[in-house]
Protein backbone atom coordinates (compact mmCIF):
# COMPACT_ATOMS: atom_id res chain seq x y z
CA UNK A 1 0.00 0.00 0.00
CA UNK A 2 2.95 2.29 0.50
CA UNK A 3 4.42 1.72 -2.76
CA UNK A 4 0.79 2.64 -3.94
CA UNK A 5 0.40 5.29 -2.27
CA UNK A 6 4.00 6.64 -3.36
CA UNK A 7 3.22 6.38 -7.52
CA UNK A 8 -0.31 8.00 -6.71
CA UNK A 9 1.42 10.86 -5.48
CA UNK A 10 4.19 10.97 -7.74
CA UNK A 11 1.84 10.84 -11.20
CA UNK A 12 -0.75 13.75 -9.21
CA UNK A 13 2.71 15.70 -8.90
CA UNK A 14 3.80 15.16 -12.46
CA UNK A 15 0.11 15.37 -13.66
CA UNK A 16 -0.54 19.01 -12.34
CA UNK A 17 2.78 20.13 -13.82
CA UNK A 18 1.97 19.12 -17.45
CA UNK A 19 -2.04 19.82 -17.15
CA UNK A 20 -2.59 22.30 -13.82
CA UNK A 21 -5.56 24.04 -15.44
CA UNK A 22 -7.70 21.12 -16.44
CA UNK A 23 -7.49 20.04 -13.17
CA UNK A 24 -8.43 22.94 -11.70
CA UNK A 25 -11.62 23.71 -13.98
CA UNK A 26 -12.49 19.74 -12.71
CA UNK A 27 -14.40 21.88 -10.05
CA UNK A 28 -15.46 20.12 -6.44
CA UNK A 29 -14.92 16.30 -8.17
CA UNK A 30 -11.12 16.89 -8.47
CA UNK A 31 -10.56 17.39 -4.29
CA UNK A 32 -10.33 13.91 -4.14
CA UNK A 33 -7.03 13.55 -6.61
CA UNK A 34 -5.44 15.45 -3.58
CA UNK A 35 -6.47 13.81 -0.31
CA UNK A 36 -3.09 11.85 -0.16
CA UNK A 37 -1.02 14.98 0.15
CA UNK A 38 -2.63 17.95 2.34
CA UNK A 39 -0.06 19.93 4.15
CA UNK A 40 -1.31 21.61 6.49
CA UNK A 41 1.33 24.79 5.18
CA UNK A 42 2.08 25.36 1.66
CA UNK A 43 4.43 28.37 0.37
CA UNK A 44 4.44 30.80 -2.37
CA UNK A 45 6.86 32.82 -3.99
CA UNK A 46 5.48 36.26 -4.85
CA UNK A 47 8.73 37.30 -6.85
CA UNK A 48 8.70 34.65 -9.05
CA UNK A 49 5.22 34.79 -9.65
CA UNK A 50 5.74 38.12 -10.49
CA UNK A 51 9.18 37.95 -12.63
CA UNK A 52 7.99 34.64 -14.35
CA UNK A 53 4.19 35.17 -15.22
CA UNK A 54 3.08 36.50 -18.95
CA UNK A 55 1.65 39.51 -17.22
CA UNK A 56 4.87 40.46 -15.31
CA UNK A 57 7.14 39.54 -18.74
CA UNK A 58 4.65 41.93 -20.19
CA UNK A 59 5.09 44.64 -18.03
CA UNK A 60 8.87 44.22 -17.90
CA UNK A 61 8.98 44.83 -21.86
CA UNK A 62 6.56 47.62 -21.92
CA UNK A 63 8.12 49.38 -19.09
CA UNK A 64 11.83 49.22 -20.92
CA UNK A 65 10.36 50.25 -24.28
CA UNK A 66 8.55 53.53 -22.60
CA UNK A 67 11.61 54.68 -21.15
CA UNK A 68 13.38 54.41 -24.77
CA UNK A 69 10.24 56.43 -25.72
CA UNK A 70 10.71 58.99 -23.19
CA UNK A 71 14.53 58.79 -23.76
CA UNK A 72 13.74 59.93 -27.33
CA UNK A 73 11.23 62.42 -26.49
CA UNK A 74 13.50 64.47 -24.42
CA UNK A 75 16.25 64.56 -26.84
CA UNK A 76 13.70 65.37 -29.39
CA UNK A 77 12.86 68.66 -27.41
CA UNK A 78 16.45 69.43 -26.00
CA UNK A 79 18.07 69.70 -29.65
CA UNK A 80 14.52 71.62 -30.67
CA UNK A 81 15.56 74.31 -27.81
CA UNK A 82 19.47 74.01 -29.03
CA UNK A 83 18.35 74.91 -32.61
CA UNK A 84 15.94 77.60 -30.73
CA UNK A 85 19.09 79.09 -28.45
CA UNK A 86 21.68 79.66 -31.39
CA UNK A 87 19.14 81.47 -32.93
CA UNK A 88 18.76 83.57 -30.11
CA UNK A 89 22.25 83.97 -29.97
CA UNK A 90 21.91 85.37 -33.60
CA UNK A 91 19.21 88.01 -32.58
CA UNK A 92 21.10 89.07 -29.82
CA UNK A 93 23.59 91.58 -31.92
CA UNK A 94 20.17 92.93 -33.75
CA UNK A 95 17.69 93.46 -30.74
CA UNK A 96 17.35 96.20 -28.06
CA UNK A 97 18.80 94.61 -24.61
CA UNK A 98 15.40 94.84 -23.02
CA UNK A 99 13.71 93.13 -26.05
CA UNK A 100 16.74 90.07 -25.92
CA UNK A 101 16.59 90.02 -22.02
CA UNK A 102 12.92 88.81 -22.43
CA UNK A 103 13.23 86.56 -25.05
CA UNK A 104 15.93 84.77 -23.37
CA UNK A 105 13.39 85.03 -20.22
CA UNK A 106 11.02 83.08 -21.98
CA UNK A 107 12.74 80.85 -23.59
CA UNK A 108 14.12 80.00 -20.14
CA UNK A 109 11.06 79.79 -19.19
CA UNK A 110 9.63 77.08 -21.69
CA UNK A 111 12.73 75.18 -21.24
CA UNK A 112 12.38 74.94 -17.17
CA UNK A 113 8.67 73.92 -18.37
CA UNK A 114 9.29 70.86 -20.01
CA UNK A 115 12.38 69.51 -18.24
CA UNK A 116 9.23 69.55 -15.13
CA UNK A 117 7.10 67.90 -17.93
CA UNK A 118 9.77 65.10 -18.73
CA UNK A 119 10.38 64.59 -15.30
CA UNK A 120 6.92 63.96 -14.47
CA UNK A 121 6.82 61.52 -17.28
CA UNK A 122 9.89 59.98 -15.54
CA UNK A 123 7.78 59.42 -11.96
CA UNK A 124 4.10 58.43 -14.13
CA UNK A 125 6.14 55.40 -15.65
CA UNK A 126 7.41 54.40 -12.02
CA UNK A 127 4.10 55.17 -10.98
CA UNK A 128 2.70 52.68 -13.67
CA UNK A 129 5.40 49.77 -12.67
CA UNK A 130 4.31 49.73 -9.06
CA UNK A 131 -0.07 49.98 -10.08
CA UNK A 132 1.01 46.92 -12.62
CA UNK A 133 2.81 45.06 -9.46
CA UNK A 134 -0.35 45.82 -7.44
CA UNK A 135 -2.84 44.63 -9.64
CA UNK A 136 -1.05 41.67 -10.58
CA UNK A 137 -1.06 41.29 -6.60
CA UNK A 138 -5.13 41.70 -6.70
CA UNK A 139 -5.26 39.27 -9.56
CA UNK A 140 -3.15 36.11 -8.25
CA UNK A 141 -4.35 36.27 -4.81
CA UNK A 142 -7.89 34.44 -5.78
CA UNK A 143 -5.73 32.48 -7.75
CA UNK A 144 -3.75 31.28 -4.45
CA UNK A 145 -6.95 30.79 -2.65
CA UNK A 146 -7.98 28.37 -4.94
CA UNK A 147 -4.92 26.21 -5.29
CA UNK A 148 -4.66 25.99 -1.76
CA UNK A 149 -7.87 24.80 -1.29
CA UNK A 150 -7.29 22.29 -3.63
CA UNK A 151 -4.21 20.95 -1.97
CA UNK A 152 -6.21 21.56 1.55
CA UNK A 153 -3.75 23.17 3.02
CA UNK A 154 -4.58 25.63 5.67
CA UNK A 155 -2.07 28.43 5.62
CA UNK A 156 -0.27 29.69 2.54
CA UNK A 157 3.22 31.82 3.92
CA UNK A 158 5.15 34.05 1.66
CA UNK A 159 8.74 32.52 0.34
CA UNK A 160 10.39 36.26 1.61
CA UNK A 161 9.44 35.23 5.19
CA UNK A 162 10.42 31.69 5.41
CA UNK A 163 14.26 30.87 6.49
CA UNK A 164 13.74 27.86 5.22
CA UNK A 165 11.09 25.23 4.07
CA UNK A 166 10.35 22.13 2.06
CA UNK A 167 10.61 22.60 -1.39
CA UNK A 168 7.71 20.06 -2.04
CA UNK A 169 5.22 22.57 -0.06
CA UNK A 170 5.85 25.46 -3.02
CA UNK A 171 3.05 25.68 -4.88
CA UNK A 172 4.59 28.63 -6.76
CA UNK A 173 4.67 26.26 -10.06
CA UNK A 174 1.00 25.28 -10.12
CA UNK A 175 0.01 29.58 -9.29
CA UNK A 176 2.21 30.56 -12.40
CA UNK A 177 0.88 27.96 -14.40
CA UNK A 178 -3.30 29.26 -13.24
CA UNK A 179 -2.70 32.44 -13.52
CA UNK A 180 -1.60 32.36 -17.08
CA UNK A 181 -4.39 30.36 -18.25
CA UNK A 182 -6.68 32.99 -16.41
CA UNK A 183 -5.50 36.55 -17.00
CA UNK A 184 -2.06 35.99 -19.28
CA UNK A 185 -0.15 38.95 -20.03
CA UNK A 186 -3.07 41.26 -18.54
CA UNK A 187 -3.84 43.30 -21.88
CA UNK A 188 -7.52 41.66 -22.20
CA UNK A 189 -8.42 43.05 -18.46
CA UNK A 190 -10.44 46.57 -18.37
CA UNK A 191 -7.76 47.44 -16.30
CA UNK A 192 -4.98 47.86 -19.17
CA UNK A 193 -3.60 51.11 -20.06
CA UNK A 194 0.00 50.97 -21.79
CA UNK A 195 2.67 53.29 -19.95
CA UNK A 196 2.85 55.32 -23.13
CA UNK A 197 -0.55 56.22 -22.54
CA UNK A 198 -0.47 56.99 -18.80
CA UNK A 199 2.45 59.04 -18.96
CA UNK A 200 1.68 60.90 -22.11
CA UNK A 201 4.43 59.84 -23.78
CA UNK A 202 4.64 60.78 -27.66
CA UNK A 203 5.75 57.67 -29.74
Amino acid sequence: MAIRKSLIEYLLIISLAIFPTALFGQGQGSNQFFTQISPEVVVVDYRTLYLRSNYGIRVASEYQEAQLSLRAESTYFTELFEEEEQVLAEQKKNLPSSEFEQLVLDFDTRVESRRKLQDGKGVALSDWESQQRELFQSYVSPIIFQVAQIFGTKIVLPRDVIIWYDETLDITPYVLAQANASFGDGRGLAEYVSPIEFADITE
